[in-house]
């Protein structure tokens, strides 16, 4: 299985399929040297594999992976950084702070901490940070 599109339908819907591996001597001697034996969804075969498969995807899917949710709370988090770059923007062109070239400085790294804070909060305890929060 070399070409990624034919990997998902045969590594989801057959897995008695691929759960067979060649093996590799090399590495095979070195991870029963090294670590006691071999573990983990790659290089694992028979009813370990299908065991640590198992456990992947239900830790994937617990996170939205595949899912439309996960793209859902990025854009959210993305349009209320845009909002508050926008309430930022006129907030300056009331005051007038603008800079000697008649252009406004807009810290936008606290922006894009807070998105990225928030996404991975949400993805963790269920809840987002709010602006007043957060700064």
């Amino acid at each position: 299985m070399t070409l990624f599109g034919y990997m998902t339908p045969l590594g989801v819907k057959n897995q008695i399929g691929v759960s067979i591996r060649h093996p590799l001597s090399v590495l095979e001697a070195y991870e029963r040297i090294i670590r006691g034996g071999i573990y983990g969804v790659l290089q694992t075969e028979g009813e370990i594999w299908r065991e640590h498969r198992r456990f992947v995807l239900h830790v994937f899917r617990d996170f939205g992976v595949g899912k439309n949710i996960m793209q859902e709370r990025i854009l959210t988090e993305i349009s209320e950084m845009f909002k508050l770059l926008d309430l930022e923007i006129n907030l300056s062109n009331e005051q007038q702070k603008l800079d000697k070239n008649n252009l406004i400085e807009i810290d936008i790294v606290k922006h894009l901490e807070r998105a990225i804070s928030s996404i991975i909060n949400v993805l963790l305890v269920g809840f987002r940070f709010d602006e007043k929060v957060f700064f």
